[in-house]
């Protein structure tokens, strides 16, 4: 409604996924196109937008195309410093982002409460809801400095 309303001729189409796949997306047979990806933890946006994955079976179905933004992603890969990794990347999806080559219309975010007692070590990134207990075994109540002489672990 809210194209026809700008003057924009809208013709939808639903597909099970199979149909969308297969006469859709493979053969980039439309103008517009509702799409959900769930990415979870890959943080590589080589596969998305990498010119040279605009063709089947690539998977940069908006056939994005940039030079720029070819060399960042080909540079987060082969990057061995996560920061660098984090920098190449940040700055390919500030340039598609600007570029307007897709919209992103919802990305999902995972709040979680912990209480101001309990120490949570380590708790980054969270791209699905059982993330948060990756590293259950190093959260803890309570610290006491013990010493070796009464530690079970120590012979």
């Amino acid at each position: 409604q809210q194209w026809k309303a700008v003057g924009v001729q809208v013709t939808t189409e639903q597909f099970e996924q199979t149909g969308l796949v297969q006469s859709v997306i493979r053969p980039r047979d439309f103008e517009a196109l509702l799409f959900g990806l769930d990415m979870s933890r890959s943080y590589d946006l080589y596969p998305f937008w990498h010119s040279s994955q605009q063709d089947d079976p690539g998977l940069n179905i908006a056939q994005y195309a940039n030079v720029e933004v070819d060399d960042l992603l080909e540079k987060a890969r082969t990057e061995h410093s996560t920061a660098a990794r984090a920098i190449a990347l940040s700055a390919a999806s500030d340039i598609i982002t600007s570029e307007h080559s897709a919209i992103f219309l919802f990305q999902p975010n995972f709040t979680y409460l912990i209480s101001h007692d309990m120490h949570v070590n380590g708790l980054q990134q969270i791209g699905r809801p059982s993330d948060r207990f990756t590293n259950i075994t190093e959260w803890y109540t309570e610290s006491d400095t013990v010493w070796p002489i009464f530690r079970d672990d120590v012979q």
